[in-house]
């Protein structure tokens, strides 16, 4: 499962394994956030296992809060040299997966258009020989 960290100064969103499909430790993850100093708010998405906090800058850092998460047990990827306030970065893993999938996905399409076309040309030879 591909997990990457998102950081703006103010807002940051983590990918936790932790709580997808989990309501439970989602919840728990949540009460954990609303109660560190200089949380603003925080959103949760048991679909995605997406984490959206916003935070006073002044008060927390996005630093300080995915350490949290981590020293809370939630599974979450360790990039905190992403964490600098220095603007946005993002990181998303390289998922051979994800290629796979859309090969295969791309090939079936292929195929079928194949077949497709060889089955109408197959059907005006057909015709044209019995006229």
């Amino acid at each position: 499962m591909e997990r990457y960290v998102h950081h703006i100064p103010g807002r940051i969103r983590i990918k936790c394994a932790g709580i997808r499909g989990n309501a439970e430790r989602a919840f728990a993850l949540q009460a954990l956030l609303r109660n560190r100093p200089g949380v603003a708010e925080t959103t949760v998405n048991t679909v995605t296992g997406s984490v959206l906090i916003k935070f006073e800058p002044g008060e927390t850092s996005a630093q300080e809060l995915f350490t949290s998460v981590r020293l809370a047990g939630f599974d979450t990827w360790p990039v905190p040299s992403m964490l600098t306030p220095a603007g946005a970065q993002r990181m998303v893993p390289f998922s051979n997966k994800r290629f796979r999938r859309t090969g295969m996905k791309l090939g079936k399409i292929a195929a079928g258009m194949l077949l497709e076309k060889a089955l109408e040309r197959s059907a005006l030879a057909l015709i044209g020989a019995i006229l």
